[in-house]
């Protein structure tokens, strides 16, 4: 089954400061209900929650959660979404850039229209967090590299459910990112 995408509330109202030199940090969070972290809904959610500029490379991130599952189920992964920011969203009707047919977090190379390479992995890759909460810093320099820089779209950072809770509690999921010009 194909995952639906659901955005920070404020992602497309306060959009990214692509002008801006120098390093910035963007903090986004989203409130989520007990329906939306547990089985039947969670395992078909992409939460879309910060923006990557242009020409801009990741230097470091974090998470931070309430706790979202009464037992020790509930696991994601963190890591940039197949469709770009401000753009048609990955649909059977609108391919991924990936060729992908719906929204999910990109994994290996993606080469672009102008013949560029871009090496993508999973910034954060199995997580159980949301199981008790608190936070989760990924700032070392190989896992950072691992962000591939597209020079020509703003691209989103995304939290994969992919373990969804039983038994889900409502509560709090946001990501801090530090950006800089590449």
């Amino acid at each position: 089954m194909a995952k639906d995408l659901q955005l920070a509330p404020d992602l497309y109202t306060k959009p990214p400061k692509t002008a801006i030199g120098g390093a910035r940090f963007d903090f986004r969070s989203m409130e989520l209900t007990k329906a939306q972290v547990e089985v039947t809904v969670a395992n078909n959610k992409l939460l879309g929650m910060v923006v990557l500029p242009a020409g801009h490379r990741l230097h470091g991130l974090y998470v931070e959660a309430d706790d979202l599952s009464e037992g020790a189920d509930i696991v994601f992964d963190v890591g940039i979404l197949n469709t770009y920011y401000n753009d048609a969203q990955a649909s059977a009707s609108h391919a991924g850039i990936d060729s992908g047919s719906a929204p999910a977090l990109l994994s290996g190379s993606v080469t672009l229209a102008d013949g560029t390479v871009i090496v993508y992995g999973k910034i954060i890759d199995g997580s159980t967090l949301g199981q008790a909460g608190g936070r989760i810093d990924a700032c070392t320099l190989a896992l950072m590299n691992n962000v591939g820089v597209d020079k020509l779209h703003d691209r989103i950072i995304a939290i994969d459910i992919t373990t969804a809770a039983a038994i889900g509690k409502a509560g709090t999921i946001g990501i801090g990112a530090l950006i800089d010009q590449d």
